[in-house]
C-alpha cells in the first residue's frame, strides 16, 4: 500500500511496527497494533495498512541490505502473532459464504503472503482454509478433493517455484475441476498465470481480495449447498 492511498493516521503506527518488529520487540508492535484498532479503524484496514504495508517495508529494507535475514524473521514471526490479534478484535462471526482454498506450491517456503490474504479473505466473510507453505502435490490434492472449493489461490513468491505452480494447477484441475483457480505473489506474473489458463492476482490486496471474493461467491450460489461446511 503507497503511502498516498493509506488510510489518514495509520502511517504512524507502520512505522512504529516496522522498528519495533525489526528489533524484535513484540510488545511494541503489539501496541502500534492496538493503538491502530483502538481508534476504532475496521480490522481489515489496519491489518493491510500496518502489518500488510509495514511487512513490505521490512521486505524492502532487507532487498538494500538495510535489514538483516535474522531481523526480517523476527519481524515475520511477530506478523504471525499480529493477525491473530487482528483476529481476536474483529466482531462476532461471519456467515463463511464461498469456499477458498489458499495454499502455497511445494517448496515455497515463504508463507506470510499467503496467509495475511487468508486472514484478510476470512474477515471479508468468507470460509478460508489455509494449506500453509511448501504443500506437496499430493496433499494438495487430497485437499481440494475433500473439500470442494469454490476458488483456489496459489501463491509463488520465488520465480524458481514456477514450475511447481504448473504442476499444482494440473493437480488442482482434477481434483476440483470446478473450482476457479488463481495464481499470484511476487514470483508470479500475470502472464504466467494466463498463460496456464488461470487468473491472476490484482496489484493489490484489496483488488485481489475483491477478485477471489466475487469468484468464490459466484461458485458457492451456482453449487449444490455442502454437509460440514
Amino acid at each position: 500500500m503507497s503511502m498516498q492511498s493509506m488510510p489518514n493516521g495509520l502511517a504512524r503506527w507502520r512505522d512504529r511496527w516496522v522498528e519495533a518488529a525489526l528489533s524484535g520487540d513484540r510488545s511494541g508492535a503489539m501496541a502500534a497494533l492496538d493503538a491502530a484498532l483502538g481508534e476504532g479503524r475496521d480490522p481489515r484496514e489496519v491489518l493491510e495498512a500496518v502489518i500488510g504495508a509495514g511487512q513490505a517495508e521490512i521486505g524492502r529494507r532487507w532487498a538494500r541490505n538495510e535489514a538483516t535475514v535474522a531481523q526480517e524473521h523476527m519481524a515475520t514471526a511477530i506478523a504471525h502473532v499480529g493477525l491473530t490479534r487482528i483476529h481476536a478484535s474483529a466482531r462476532g462471526p461471519h456467515p463463511g459464504v464461498g469456499r477458498i482454498v489458499v495454499a502455497c506450491v511445494a517448496g515455497e517456503q515463504h508463507g506470510f503472503p499467503a496467509l495475511l490474504l487468508a486472514d484478510r479473505l476470512d474477515l471479508e466473510g468468507l470460509d478460508v482454509r489455509y494449506a500453509g507453505a511448501d504443500v506437496p502435490l499430493g496433499c494438495l490434492g487430497a485437499l481440494v478433493a475433500d473439500l470442494d472449493p469454490d476458488v483456489v489461490a496459489l501463491s509463488v513468491t520465488l520465480g524458481t517455484n514456477l514450475p511447481a505452480l504448473d504442476e499444482a494447477v494440473a493437480v488442482v484441475r482434477r481434483n476440483a475441476p470446478r473450482a476457479s483457480i488463481f495464481a499470484g505473489g511476487a514470483g508470479c506474473p500475470a502472464a504466467r498465470a494466463r498463460a496456464l489458463g488461470v487468473s491472476p492476482g490484482a496489484d493489490t490486496v484489496p483488488e485481489t481480495v475483491a477478485l477471489l471474493s466475487q469468484a468464490a461467491r459466484l461458485g458457492a450460489a451456482r453449487s449444490q449447498p455442502r454437509e460440514g461446511a
